[in-house]
């Protein structure tokens, strides 16, 4: 019960944000000094294009958005590389077919992917896993669908431990009001951190 009420909620603020999305999100990155253009570069660098170079290679996007990520992924992908994704937002979705990136697309929550086992060369998802109430579930899904040696790249935002966690999961709804439309939100929770070799920041420890 509690799980479709917190869905129902994330697809009515999303889709009253899909019209404004690009022009909010955009400035953002470009003030913390990157794009999605570096974005999918660095998801793809991960991802190791070259082991997914194979003539059925697919690559699955969770989140799509308005396809901000996946306009650029489908620059830098082969052309041969069939790219798919999902969004729990119909407005997104409409937005991000316009973009004319995806050989595919579905209207589908992360819970319950709707793909075929062992059909996924690569996942990749860009801040979107704090949305998402049942990680453990989505992470088994993303399994499920990842052909072996498979790889996983997810991008999201992060908090460090707080002092006094039930504060702090206040915060992040009222953050999440006033940032994202009212979209309920589960930050990843750190210990520490450390930059990458460019310039990112790349979690050590995971809490939660």
């Amino acid at each position: 019960m509690f799980s479709h009420a917190w869905n129902s909620a994330l697809e009515a603020s999303f889709d009253r944000w899909a019209n404004a999305y690009d022009a909010e999100v955009q400035p953002k990155l470009a003030r913390r000094g990157y794009g999605y253009r570096q974005l999918a570069e660095i998801v793809l660098g991960h991802v190791q294009l070259d082991m997914i170079s194979c003539r059925k290679a697919q690559v699955f996007e969770l989140g799509v958005g308005t396809g901000l990520l996946g306009t650029h992924l489908r620059a830098l992908l082969p052309e041969h590389v069939r790219l798919a994704g999902l969004d729990i937002s119909a407005e997104m979705l409409k937005r991000a077919g316009l973009t004319r990136a995806y050989d595919q697309t579905y209207h589908s929550t992360a819970e319950h992917l709707p793909v075929t086992s062992n059909s996924c060369d690569a996942v990749v998802s860009a801040f979107m896993i704090h949305s998402i109430l049942r990680r453990e579930l989505v992470l088994s899904e993303i399994f499920r669908v990842l052909k072996p040696g498979g790889k996983l790249a997810l991008v999201d935002l992060y908090r460090t431990t707080p002092r006094w966690p039930v504060l702090s999961v206040l915060v992040d709804n009222i953050l999440s009001t006033r940032l994202e439309r009212g979209a309920p939100s589960r930050y990843i929770r750190v210990r520490t951190h450390k930059r990458d070799s460019q310039g990112g920041e790349g979690v050590i420890q995971r809490v939660r």
